[in-house]
């Protein structure tokens, strides 16, 4: 049978590349999908997606077939076969879960209430329509919404490592350089003063001698807040400074921005391996204009639109 959390990150995947479930059926060598999606073209198409934890047997895809076209479904094997039936793709689960944008950890990202409730964490307020710390909400939404964009999995740390010279989180993936990441939520915008600046030095320090003969050096220390109380000079200063003491540049990054990425992408979920994130993270203050700029030009070369296709 097909794991239960590789259902789940199935179920994420569809649903966030724009499927509509129908149902999921058990069966003992597979687990079936019906779902549909709108295409390009206005076209409601509708799919039966066969996912296999192991080979599906020349029975097993027969019966498929048969149950496909009588349904007026289009059928897709994901997974490894004893033959492939003719018009029928048969893809494996990571080409699969490629060809939908990349995997989908959480769905908080696809909730329509994310980015106004990002905002209002970010600046250590409580949502009226949820309960718990703000502070430890908000990492658990920039969380969410980090290893939506990079579509690989974030580690977060949590409130368990408190006290120890750790960053909120590490973001490490193919498509992406080497992260940490550090969350303040801030009622009047945090202040980047220099212990500030200590710490993140310490944190980029401290990886670098436990990890970076395994995985190599950080790239990029993002600082993610509600917004900042220093101007774009200041914190481009800050930047260097860090910069200068460990080799790794600062980038800081609003709820806001975050959010409005989020969402961006949340509607075009298959463009996301399309950015070069180190580009964005480029400048000390992380801009949505660089995140659409990257999109349009990609959008001119006409590759995207092999993307959607299923």
């Amino acid at each position: 049978m097909v794991h239960m959390t590789d259902k789940m990150m199935i179920f994420r995947a569809l649903v966030g590349s724009g499927f509509t479930p129908i149902s999921v059926l058990p069966a003992p060598n597979y687990h079936l999908f019906n779902v549909s999606r709108t295409e390009l073209l206005g076209t409601k198409v509708r799919y039966m997606i066969a996912v296999s934890s192991g080979r599906l047997s020349h029975s097993d895809i027969e019966w498929l077939v048969k149950e496909a076209q009588r349904q007026g479904e289009a059928l897709v094997f994901v997974g490894e076969t004893d033959f492939r039936p003719e018009d029928v793709p048969v893809i494996s689960y990571a080409q699969f879960l490629d060809r939908l944008g990349g995997p989908i950890f959480s769905l908080l990202p696809l909730d329509e209430a994310y980015a106004v409730r990002l905002v209002t964490l970010g600046h250590n307020t409580l949502p009226a329509d949820i309960i718990g710390k703000p502070d430890d909400l908000f990492e658990q939404y920039v969380h969410a919404g980090l290893q939506f964009l990079f579509r690989s999995r974030v580690v977060r740390y949590g409130q368990d490592r408190r006290g120890e010279p750790v960053p909120d989180g590490i973001a490490v993936g193919r498509s992406i350089p080497l992260m940490l990441y550090d969350v303040k939520a801030a009622a009047k915008g945090y202040k980047m003063n220099m212990e500030a600046v200590r710490q993140f030095a310490d944190y980029v320090e401290e990886f670098h001698r436990s990890y970076e003969t395994l995985i190599g050096k950080v790239g990029f220390f993002l600082v993610i807040s509600g917004s900042f109380a220093d101007d774009e000079d200041a914190l481009e200063e800050r930047s260097r400074d860090v910069q200068a003491k460990t080799g790794v540049p600062l980038s800081f990054l609003t709820a806001d921005v975050l959010g409005s990425i989020v969402k961006r992408l949340v509607q075009e979920p298959l463009l996301r391996p399309a950015l070069n994130w180190s580009r964005i993270f480029a400048r000390p203050v992380v801009r949505l204009q660089d995140v659409e700029k990257q999109l349009r030009s990609r959008a001119k070369d006409g590759v995207l639109l092999t993307m959607r296709r299923p």
